[in-house]
């Protein structure tokens, strides 16, 4: 009689997980890469309680300098990283916050006094309050990258003629200016006036944009004030 064979042994040994020294394809004819999928998604499964999702502290990643980094943290933050650098962050909330977006916001730290008529006057920021990227300078925003810029350019003038054909504040970028005014006929000159504007303006790669201040007709006598809370000038890329 033939010895059954005891399997027991053999039912208990861990089975070892293949493992590949070369690329990997799913649906590729030839693998350009350690696993190169050509279609569909991949799924991060560490158990059934967790399938899909990355656990504390860990990482989706590559090798290479410019890698695209993807971190899950305890608390509930996923990070992603591009080159080593932090560029966008999601919290437990759902909240996006993006640290290397476009943005800041200039102020004018002194006054500009008795400006000339009949001239556009490009309107002097000496101060910053922030500046992501450090794309502001010299009084000049130039875009990083091509898109639409949310421009906001609040001036405070002081010692309004009325005799004065018209005010404009103007937000000039290297595609259009856009142009607010308002005409000063109230039948006496006004100690000060404030002019706000805001516009999303279409940007390439390497535009500028300033704010200028034309007054038509009248004296030289209105002053652009230096107060930081009434004249400044702030910008973000918002698309």
């Amino acid at each position: 009689m033939t010895k059954a064979r005891d399997l027991s042994l053999a039912a208990k040994a861990p089975i070892a997980s293949p493992v590949f020294t070369g690329n990997v394809g799913v649906g590729a004819g030839t693998a350009l890469s350690p696993l190169d999928v050509k279609s569909g998604f991949i799924t991060v499964s560490k158990d059934a309680a967790t399938a899909g999702r990355i656990g504390a502290s860990e990482y989706i990643t590559g090798s290479t300098a410019n890698d695209l980094i993807v971190q899950a943290t305890g608390s509930g933050v996923t990070k992603l990283y591009q080159s080593g650098v932090n560029s966008l962050n999601i919290d437990a909330a759902g909240i996006v916050t993006k640290p290397l977006q476009p943005a800041f916001q200039a102020y004018k730290s002194s006054t500009n006094s008795n400006k000339t008529p009949n001239v556009e006057h490009v309107v002097l920021f000496g101060a910053e309050n922030f500046d992501i990227g450090s794309n502001f300078a010299a009084n000049y925003f130039t875009a990083p990258v091509t898109g639409k810029y949310q421009l906001t350019t609040n001036i405070r003038a002081d010692d309004i003629d009325s005799a004065a054909a018209y005010y404009q504040v103007r937000i000039v970028t290297s595609n259009r200016a856009y142009y607010s005014i308002f005409d000063p006929d109230f039948g006496q000159d006004f100690n000060y006036w404030h002019l706000s504007y805001s516009i999303l303006a279409d940007m390439d790669a390497g535009d500028t944009a300033y704010v200028g201040f034309y007054q038509n007709g009248g004296s030289a006598q209105t002053d652009i004030d230096g107060d930081s809370k009434y004249t400044n000038f702030s910008g973000f890329l918002a698309c």
